[in-house]
């Protein structure tokens, strides 16, 4: 499947967000895609839509350009949730032709986390198996000077404790700058749809989304993909919620073999191993980077003097 196209007209009682997509391939026990339509499509709300390459309201219409590939049977549906009637109209586009068997699912993940937890990353979504993530589609609301957007995104791969990508602020991620000071915008990959915060009101809030097409995150063996919901996660009144979208296989395509722990008498022997200008072991006493700063590390290991390169 390539195309989907959804026309709708929500009742007047109910907001857009009570109409939900959700999506199955080849008979899945649970749903791939399950998520508010609103923001699936790239904003929480329908005044402000995104209009990306990927996904967006276009012309009136919903539209995703996901490929969402399946071998047997696929299943979409459109659900609504609310009291009151929904008029819809829809166009599904599927392409006659075989995707390999080693290609993931297309997957689309929600989250919503209101209010936010002490100490620990919003997250986006964990997941096992082996994949990349190819997009976010995100809703933050909390302080009206936007402090929920000091967040650094912070990606765990393959089962690591220190993140492969930390990065510096919420806006950095979604490629704006200074609290998006410039206003809403809405760019083929990334955007900020709405950010309002106006004076004298109790709460503000941003809309953002990015697609990850050049640059997809890439893992073989699970992963944790999570955002500071403010700087260190101090602030435990705002309301997050989001759209994280994937491929994936449920196999990991990596397992661990071996392990040599430098430092360890048994495990050096077992593995031939042996250094001259190693000197007596020592203590390594620190902690991870990232979500994990509070998991304290103690570990014996051997220290190397440095060597004076030659020319």
């Amino acid at each position: 499947m390539w195309n989907l196209a959804l026309e709708l007209e929500p009742s007047r009682d109910d907001p857009a967000s009570s109409i939900w997509l959700v999506a199955r391939w080849d008979d899945h026990a649970v749903a791939d895609v399950e998520a508010p339509l609103p923001l699936f499509f790239g904003s929480a709300r329908t005044d402000r839509p995104a209009a990306g390459l990927l996904f967006g309201l276009h012309e009136g219409r919903y539209v995703s350009r996901f490929p969402m590939p399946f071998w047997s049977a696929a299943e979409v549906r459109v659900e609504n949730r609310g009291r009151g009637p929904v008029t819809l109209a829809h166009e599904i586009e599927v392409l006659r032709r075989a995707y390999p068997r080693a290609s993931g699912y297309f997957t689309a993940i929600h989250r919503h986390e209101a209010p936010t937890t002490l100490g620990r990353d919003y997250g986006f979504a964990e997941v096992g198996g082996a994949g990349h993530l190819v997009g976010v589609s995100y809703a933050m609301r909390g302080s009206p000077i936007g402090t929920y957007l000091e967040g650094d995104e912070r990606f765990h791969l393959d089962g690591a404790a220190t993140p492969a990508l930390h990065g510096t602020g919420t806006e950095d991620y979604f490629n704006g700058g200074w609290y998006f000071l410039f206003g809403r915008f809405s760019a083929p990959l990334h955007g900020a749809p709405y950010r309002l915060s106006p004076l004298g009101l109790t709460w503000g809030g941003t809309g953002a989304y990015r697609a990850h097409v050049g640059d997809l995150v890439s893992f073989v063996d699970g992963a944790r993909f999570s955002i500071e919901h403010d700087r260190d996660d101090e602030d435990v009144h705002d309301d997050h919620e989001s759209v994280t979208y994937l491929y994936r296989r449920p196999e990991p395509l990596a397992e661990w073999t071996d392990e040599l722990d430098v430092g360890d008498p048994a495990s050096e022997a077992s593995h031939r191993y042996g250094a001259t200008d190693a000197s007596p072991t020592g203590l390594l006493d620190s902690v991870f980077e990232g979500d994990d700063d509070v998991t304290r590390v103690r570990d014996g290991d051997a220290t190397f003097a440095a060597r004076r390169g030659s020319r």
